[in-house]
């Protein structure tokens, strides 16, 4: 992907147009200059929601042309594309290697919400039941572990919302991930399968975690403000500020309305016709 040249020194600040705002980040999200392979988009735009996954599907083949169904087929095949619980919690297509990032910031966000801090008994018993069970070929239905957690609980006021909180909330401990399906996850696939171990927590990682995702934002979504980032990302305006104004020598700010916007790195070139854009795509 050829990038222009940045056009001011980190940091600094410039006033930018609307019509600006609207090129870059176009050009940034890749709909004018395309990614080389899906793998490659699903990872610079830090997931893609797939609540249905076909339009996942839509989101990568307008941005990467070469890429047909049968490619983005093999990646979910061979687990190079999983899926998680993350932004917003709801439900998106992470490529493997972005599965920690993600449980590193969610899984303590999630762990004070829902039905996680009112069962913590509950969801702890079932984390160590499925931390010890793996079926040989690591494969768990979704109606196997929603009627182990029914089981389980016993509970008829808990209903299904609780068995889908925990199913996110062993996507983000690292037991099982999502196998990508259509219209929607029928199964799990064991984090063993990938040699994965069970996630700890470790608040260090935390920071980490979410300075590379704010920088990857800001390079693939940006000029963009800090309420954008709160509303993608889903965390708090409180602690994105924090972490963005920190990260703000790292990046270009821009004025619009008296509003701050920040990018990343450089704006790669391109050109041509915009494609007809699918429900919930990433620029959405």
């Amino acid at each position: 992907m050829e990038k222009c040249d940045s056009r001011q020194e980190r940091g600094s600040m410039r006033e930018i147009s609307t019509q600006d705002i609207l090129s870059q980040r176009l050009l940034r999200n890749c709909v004018y200059a395309p990614f080389n392979t899906a793998k490659e988009c699903v990872y610079a735009l830090a997931g893609i929601q797939s609540q249905f996954q076909q339009w996942a599907e839509v989101s990568i083949m307008n941005r990467c042309p070469a890429a047909t169904m049968g490619d983005i087929a093999a990646l979910y095949q061979q687990h190079e594309l999983i899926n998680l619980w993350g932004q917003r919690h709801t439900l998106h297509l992470y490529t493997k290697e972005d599965w920690r990032t993600v449980s590193d910031i969610y899984e303590p966000w999630l762990s004070d919400k829902n039905y996680v801090s009112r069962y913590p008994g509950e969801m702890n018993e079932l984390i160590e039941r499925f931390a010890e069970e793996s079926p040989s070929d690591h494969m768990l239905s979704r109606e196997r572990i929603t009627a182990i957690v029914e089981e389980h609980v016993q509970d008829k006021e808990v209903g299904e919302y609780f068995a889908y909180t925990f199913i996110a909330l062993g996507c983000l401990r690292g037991l099982f991930f999502g196998l990508p399906d259509k219209p929607a996850i029928k199964s799990f696939v064991s984090g063993r399968k990938l040699n994965i171990e069970p996630w700890q927590r470790e608040p260090e990682r935390l920071s980490v975690a979410l300075e590379s995702y704010i920088l990857r934002y800001f390079q693939y979504y940006g000029p963009a403000t800090v309420a954008d980032f709160s509303h993608w990302s889903g965390l708090a305006q409180k602690t994105a500020k924090e972490y963005i104004h920190k990260l703000s020598g790292s990046m270009d700010v821009y004025q619009h309305n008296g509003r701050d916007y920040y990018t990343h790195g450089d704006t790669p070139d391109g050109d041509g016709d915009i494609p007809l854009l699918g429900k919930f795509d990433p620029l959405f």
